[in-house]
């Protein structure tokens, strides 16, 4: 393959991927990486195509490629992780996850050190929720297992999700992320990003924290909502149709196309007889449900967080 041709072929394997022709697009960048194997960004895309195809292992190897050409390469360690937590290999997978702090993500500096999760029972721990709304409120389920080692366990979250967390079993209290450090500094001895608690309880898929519930409603503010939404007779089924549209545009890769989509697109779901449909969407897209569903129940303008 000419230098022109290998050119050729990263920028066809760039416009399949538009085109969410991933497999397709990771063998042109495959055919890129063969012929040029310290081009380890061919490598890598074709490992993120690989991935996005549904086919871990072969990302896998790519990633592992474009690393032997590149030992620096963090976001190909980061996503050798997540593939490897795909497929299960929890040990390799958290360990490498770590690279995720040299792809330019980082969180508020409180100037104490990171807990290493060994005991400290006369110790504060500050988790921090450094990622989206999904990832905080699935690794909250960590908290009770730091609190059998530590004294207190506050969590610094995002503001939605602040009064929830403050009834989330084995947390002390919740703040948000926006308060100054320098306010917190004093309050805690030790931080810990809530990813990182996996790999320091080395989790296994045998071992995932698995006590439920582990969130909770506050019971005056469900019985609230119980007579806000009134007496039923059939099942109430809650329906969010749309992520985060924002989400992955910097970075060049638009997730939200992946995994949202229009209301009008539910309508067989939304004709099954016998349920009371209720929007739980938030964002712009909850528009949708005036002009597709007006008859769907919508409390969401009195929604204002999480709890």
């Amino acid at each position: 393959m000419s230098p022109t041709a290998s050119d050729a072929w990263f920028r066809l394997g760039v416009q399949l991927a538009r085109c969410d022709r991933f497999a397709a697009a990771a063998a042109a960048f495959a055919a890129v990486a063969a012929c040029h194997p310290g081009y380890a960004d061919a490598a890598f895309n074709a490992g993120t195509m690989w991935a996005r195809a549904g086919r871990p292992r072969a990302a896998i190897a790519a990633f592992r490629r474009a690393i032997a050409a590149r030992p620096d390469h963090a976001a190909a360690h980061k996503s050798l992780a997540q593939e490897c937590l795909r497929l299960g290999a929890f040990a390799e997978g958290w360990r490498t996850y770590e690279w995720r702090w040299r792809t330019g993500r980082s969180f508020p500096d409180f100037g104490r050190p990171q807990w290493d999760g060994a005991p400290c029972p006369e110790r504060t721990v500050l988790l921090i929720a450094e990622q989206g709304f999904g990832d905080a409120l699935q690794f909250i389920r960590y908290a009770p297992m730091v609190r059998e080692r530590a004294a207190r366990v506050l969590v610094a979250c995002a503001g939605p999700l602040v009064r929830l967390f403050n009834r989330a079993a084995g947390v002390d209290g919740a703040v948000p992320l926006s308060a100054p450090p320098a306010k917190l500094a004093p309050l805690v001895d030790l931080v810990c990003p809530l990813m990182s608690l996996p790999r320091l309880f080395a989790t296994t898929v045998a071992t995932i924290p698995a006590a439920v519930p582990y969130l909770a409603p506050d019971p005056a503010a469900a019985a609230a909502w119980r007579a806000r939404l009134g007496r039923h007779r059939r099942p109430r089924v809650g329906l969010c149709w749309a992520g985060n549209p924002d989400l992955g545009v910097d970075a060049g890769d638009p997730v939200d196309r992946r995994r949202s989509l229009a209301l009008a697109r539910l309508a067989p779901l939304l004709a099954v007889p016998g349920i009371s449909w209720v929007s739980l969407q938030a964002g712009a897209a909850a528009a949708e449900r005036a002009a597709a569903t007006p008859w769907m129940i919508d409390p969401m303008g009195e929604v204002r967080d999480f709890a």
